[in-house]
């Protein structure tokens, strides 16, 4: 690669002084996240921490227990078949109406209870919620107790019927269907003296999907807010990460080569090497330091030439500007500007 005269503004050499097309901004969004994985990484982890204190401090407790609905279970009765039960949907509905919490009181105050019947309107689940475990506890071992007992008393009110029928029907039976209606009676009466089930205690519901769940959606939020906050800065980072941020630093008509890349390096050293033999100094762009000047006679305006060495990914753009700045008062300024990758190339021979 040769130079052109910083002074020459030839447009058929104009490739050599421009380092590389517009870096897109989804690449600088993607690079920057990148760079910043631990910050994301971060922000899941406090996202997911505060998720966790959050369902665990604000969440209800919640206590279920379960009170089983057992059918008549008597067969061929007068009236009535071998799983008669009452209407649980109706049943559900007068045990969540208002009246039923007045009726409980305080039992239930400040609780939130919901009922949901099996599929096979077997049993019914209750569910209470409240700030407060123990009147979580205690709205579902009343809510449970109340199920139970209004279930008995329409179950007990449809063996009543039956056995009301069957006394009717001995009254006027033939003496061969006698047997069969006292064995019917019998067994009606065996129903009524059963007595509604003791509700088991209340237990606490399980939380273990909703707290993963407030975990997650937390962290990703913080995940997301993070991500975006590390794109937005990436436009306005301090440091020269692209080609062309050296060039809208110091402008096209100052930037003579790059080095992306370890394959750029010969060409940029045979450069370099012309350059300095023709009395250019070369500098980092920090420190500012430098090799003696002498006059460049291939430059048209007689100046000395200077050439900075700018590192992607290391130095500032403040930095540059400094040194561009300082440097241009007194010397025509050329920059080479450098990956890591080829950085490292580039210093390698030295060191050896």
């Amino acid at each position: 690669m040769t130079e052109a005269p910083s002074g020459v503004r030839d447009p058929a050499r104009k490739e050599l002084l421009v380092i590389g097309s517009q870096t897109s901004d989804v690449r600088r969004v993607v690079a920057a996240l990148r760079r910043r994985w631990m910050v994301i990484l971060a922000a899941v982890l406090v996202g997911a921490v505060l998720g966790l204190g959050y369902i665990t401090a604000a969440r209800p407790a919640t206590y279920t227990t379960v009170v089983w609905l057992p059918p008549v279970g008597v067969k061929n009765l007068v009236g009535i078949s071998e799983d008669a039960q009452p209407n649980i949907k109706q049943l559900v509905s007068d045990l969540s109406s208002a009246s039923t919490y007045q009726l409980l009181g305080t039992a239930v105050e400040g609780a939130k209870v919901a009922l949901a019947p099996d599929a096979n309107e077997l049993s019914i689940k209750v569910s209470a919620s409240s700030d407060s475990p123990e009147r979580a506890k205690a709205a579902a071992s009343a809510f449970a107790a109340e199920t139970g007992r209004l279930y008995f008393e329409r179950r007990q009110a449809m063996v009543d019927a039956a056995k009301e029928t069957v006394s009717m029907g001995l009254e006027t039976a033939e003496p061969k269907d006698r047997p069969m209606l006292l064995m019917q009676k019998r067994a009606l009466e065996l129903v009524a003296a059963q007595k509604a089930p003791v509700t088991q205690d209340p237990t606490p519901a399980p939380t273990s999907a909703t707290v993963f769940t407030a975990a997650v959606t937390l962290a990703l939020l913080f995940a997301a807010a993070a991500a975006g906050a590390v794109g937005i800065l990436s436009f306005s980072d301090r440091v020269l990460r692209f080609s062309d941020d050296v060039e809208t630093m110091v402008g096209s008509e100052a930037v003579i080569a790059h080095a992306l890349s370890a394959e750029d390096v010969p060409a940029v050293r045979g450069l370099l090497e012309d350059l300095a033999a023709r009395g250019a100094s070369i500098a980092n762009v920090t420190p500012l330091a430098a090799p003696p000047v002498a006059p460049d006679t291939a430059s048209t305006t007689g100046r000395p030439r200077r050439v900075l060495l700018a590192r992607l990914d290391h130095d500032t753009k403040h930095q540059l500007d400094l040194s561009y700045r300082t440097s241009a008062v007194d010397h025509d300024v050329l920059v080479v500007c450098f990956s890591k990758p080829a950085w490292k190339a580039f210093q390698a021979p030295r060191s050896a």
